[in-house]
């Protein structure tokens, strides 16, 4: 499979991020860890226990 050019990525991105402004797609979030506990949110993610987004926060 070969990359897409960049300014067809772009639009994409660009679509998607309309797409969330506009509340038409809404991000799964499985799970949110504080920074310091990124190796529990590493674990989730090996074990695939997540489904959706997992986030790390300051």
């Amino acid at each position: 499979m070969r990359a897409k050019p960049q300014a067809e990525q772009r639009a994409n991105v660009e679509g998607v991020l309309r797409a969330v402004s506009l509340g038409e797609l809404t991000p799964r979030i499985h799970r949110s860890h504080p920074l310091e506990r990124a190796a529990d949110a590493h674990a989730d993610l090996e074990a695939r226990r997540n489904i959706g987004t997992i986030l790390l926060h300051p």
